[in-house]
C-alpha cells in the first residue's frame, strides 16, 4: 500500500495518495509503534503530500517530527537527516520564513558537501535551494554566486543539455533579469529555450515557460517586434 501511495504521489493524485498513506500510517503506528522506521517513512510521505497541496503548516509539523526522530536515531550528517533539513528549508521558504529557511538550507548544504562531495547532485540541488531562498529576499548577488557554482558543477557531472543544466541556466537567467542585466538574461534564456526544444520538445511545459520568460526579457529591452511566442499545436 505504501508503494501504491508513492505511485499516486508521482502522478499527482494527491487525494488518493493521502487517503492511502493515512491508512498505512495509522496501521504502522498500531503494529510497529510511533517511532519505528517504517512509521517515520509514512510521516515523511504524508508531509510531502501536504506540501505539494500547499498545506504548509501541516507539512512543517510532520517534517519536524521526522527530523526529531532522525536526530535521535541517525548521525547528524546521515543522508536522511540532511534530506529532512532540505525539506524543512523548502517549507519555510514557501512561508517566507527566511531565517528558519536559511538555517536549514545551510545545514543541508554543508552536510552534503562533507558527506557526498561538492559536486554530488544532492549538493548541487542544495545550492539551488539556498539560491532560491536568497532570491526571494532580494539578495540577488548571493543567489547569483550559488547559481553559477551549481551550474558549473552540473556542467561537469551531467551530460550536455541535461534538463538539470537547463534548469540551472534558466534560474541564472532569471537572476540576471532581476538585476536588470537584460542582455545577459536574454542570451542565456535563448540558450535554455533552444536546449529545451531539442531535449524536451516544442510543446513541453518547460519549453513554454522558457518562451514566456524570454518574451518578458525581450520586451524589457524595448524590443517588442518579433517577440518569441508559443508554437502552435500543429508544430512538430
Amino acid at each position: 500500500m505504501f508503494n501504491l501511495a508513492a505511485v499516486y504521489v508521482n502522478t499527482g493524485r494527491w487525494t488518493d495518495a493521502e487517503e492511502l498513506i493515512v491508512n498505512v500510517l495509522n496501521a504502522r503506528k498500531r503494529k510497529l509503534g510511533h517511532e519505528h522506521y517504517e512509521t517515520i517513512r509514512c510521516k515523511e510521505c504524508h508531509a510531502d503530500i501536504c506540501s505539494n497541496q500547499g498545506r504548509l503548516i501541516e507539512a512543517e509539523n510532520l517534517e519536524l517530527e521526522v527530523l526529531k526522530w532522525r536526530k535521535r536515531f541517525l548521525p547528524h550528517d546521515h543522508p536522511d537527516t540532511l534530506t529532512s533539513f532540505s525539506k524543512l528549508a523548502w517549507t519555510y521558504t514557501a512561508q517566507e520564513l527566511w531565517k528558519e529557511a536559511e538555517g536549514f538550507d545551510m545545514q543541508a548544504l554543508e552536510g552534503r558537501k562533507r558527506v557526498l562531495g561538492n559536486e554530488h547532485p544532492d549538493t548541487l540541488a542544495s545550492m539551488m535551494s539556498l539560491a532560491f531562498m536568497f532570491k526571494g529576499q532580494g539578495r540577488l548577488k548571493d543567489a547569483e554566486v550559488l547559481e553559477v557554482q551549481a551550474l558549473d558543477g552540473r556542467k561537469r557531472v551531467l551530460r550536455y543539455e541535461h534538463p538539470d543544466i537547463l534548469a540551472s541556466m534558466n534560474n541564472l537567467a532569471s537572476t540576471y533579469k532581476a538585476q536588470r542585466r537584460l542582455k545577459e538574461a536574454y542570451e542565456l534564456g535563448l540558450q535554455v529555450l533552444e536546449g529545451r526544444k531539442r531535449v524536451l520538445g516544442h510543446e513541453h511545459p518547460d519549453t513554454f515557460t522558457s518562451m514566456d520568460h524570454l518574451s518578458i526579457t525581450y520586451c524589457l529591452q524595448g524590443r517588442h517586434p518579433n517577440s518569441p511566442s508559443r508554437p502552435s499545436k500543429t508544430l512538430p
